[in-house]
């Protein structure tokens, strides 16, 4: 009977303790299964997205591959992706946005247990990235294209780009080398064409220099890496603010006495028979090169709407200084993460009224990041969108659109216009540039 009683009591507490262990795992385990469930239909959701964007499914450069037999699905990765390009399915990371990555890396430096690894994309087929060698150089030779018009979009392979470029040309000696553009890369090819005694001038369209990073939202973040510059300078930092950054290239520009022409827009680019180059600015007489380094980005010049009304001065193509507009009724035209970056940046700006028009129905092709913070603007009434919508005519103080309802006119201060570029291929075909593929 006693025996009998203590199996009684041993199958209580084998009851018990079961039930406890039920309990526990349904308080921390089931949350994470649910937790894990929703980021797998979010992630399946996103990839669907994707697949449905032919820019967001191709990689242009850098990009992570992932161990999936050592990755544990910590997550880490995806928390430090500063694009929102990673993502986790069935327990293990994932690129769902390999056309967001542009190879920052951090992914690789935050996985605990060493499972990425940075690979490079084969874009040797890629219609829009031209062929080139390990030193930039084209199929032309003497002819160098660097950073992003190169198919990588951060500061320090730009940087790399053009000290490798100047290296190569540094053997050749030429007499004097044209560089394109004055973004960080441009200038830091002026920089080691100096350091390397090639006589040089830096041609630039915009009457500033800085490139991309001018056209960024005032005090944003640019993701960069310590690196060493030619001159003795240096970058120290993983990140800058856009205004430190210009800085420190003003203060190098300034410093190191570079050469730069402002104003000037290279339409055309010819061969002479002699292997000689012709550059021609807009406008200007031919400059004579032995070598030229492209730098230009893929931004190229702004696209224009060819609206009446567009030549005003109140219409403009980049966002240099939002805090430099405040009581102001602001349209701005486009739908890509440069709008609405320059949106959100307006909408802080005591007193101002911003309205999107944009001639889709939804933002589909802009950063995760963006998206989920012009959802809440949108939400707040901070910003208001005109979806479906095209620019008409734009007046002094007026700017009239076309819906499907018909058209619409705004009492309007300042428009500012990010229809995209038109990309620089023309002069690279125009030189006889093969691009991958041909």
């Amino acid at each position: 009977m006693h025996q009998s009683d203590h199996h009684q009591e041993v199958a209580i507490d084998t009851l018990i303790i079961l039930g406890v262990f039920l309990l526990l795992s349904g308080i921390f385990v089931l949350p994470y299964i649910l937790k894990m469930n929703r980021q797998n239909r979010t992630v399946q959701q996103s990839r669907n997205l994707a697949e449905t964007m032919s820019s967001a499914n191709t990689p242009l450069g850098d990009h992570p591959s992932i161990n999936l037999t050592v990755c544990i699905g910590c997550g880490s990765c995806v928390e430090a992706c500063p694009e929102h390009a990673l993502g986790l399915v069935d327990g293990h990371s994932e690129l769902i946005f390999p056309g967001k990555c542009v190879g920052h890396a951090v992914c690789r430096d935050a996985c605990p247990v060493e499972a990425i690894t940075i690979t490079q994309s084969d874009v040797s087929t890629r219609s829009d990235i031209p062929v080139l060698t390990p030193s930039k150089e084209s199929s032309v030779p003497n002819l160098f294209i660097i950073g992003e018009l190169a198919g990588q979009a951060l500061i320090r392979v730009a940087i790399n780009d053009a000290i490798k470029s100047v290296s190569e040309l540094k053997k050749r000696s030429p007499d004097h080398v044209i560089i394109v553009g004055a973004g960080p890369g441009g200038l830091t090819a002026g920089m080691a064409c100096k350091e390397a005694g090639l006589t040089y001038t830096i041609l630039e369209q915009n009457v500033h220099f800085g490139g991309t990073i001018n056209h960024y939202p005032r005090r944003k973040l640019v993701m960069t890496a310590p690196i060493e510059l030619p001159l003795g300078e240096r970058l120290n930092k993983l990140e800058y603010r856009k205004e430190k950054l210009l800085e420190l290239w003003t203060q190098w520009t300034t410093n190191h006495r570079l050469t730069i022409e402002f104003g000037t827009k290279v339409t055309s680019i010819l061969v002479e028979s002699d292997g000689r180059f012709s550059v021609i600015p807009e406008g200007k007489d031919p400059l004579s090169a032995g070598a030229v380094i492209l730098a230009l980005g893929r931004r190229g010049s702004p696209r224009k709407l060819n609206v009446p009304g567009e030549e005003l001065e109140k219409v403009a193509y980049t966002l240099i200084d939002a805090a430099a507009f405040s009581s102001s009724k602001i349209l701005i035209v486009g739908g890509g993460d440069s709008a609405i970056e320059a949106a959100m940046a307006l909408s802080f700006q005591k007193g101002n009224e911003i309205t999107l028009s944009y001639r889709q129905d939804s933002f589909s092709r802009i950063k995760a990041r963006n998206q989920e913070r012009i959802d809440q603007y949108l939400k707040s009434g901070k910003i208001k969108v005109i979806w479906n919508s095209t620019v008409r005519e734009i007046a002094e103080s007026t700017v009239t659109l076309t819906t499907p309802e018909g058209t619409t006119t705004l009492k309007n201060d300042e428009v500012f216009i990010f229809a995209g570029g038109e990309l620089p291929f023309p002069i690279l075909k125009g030189a006889g540039v093969k691009f991958g593929g041909e």
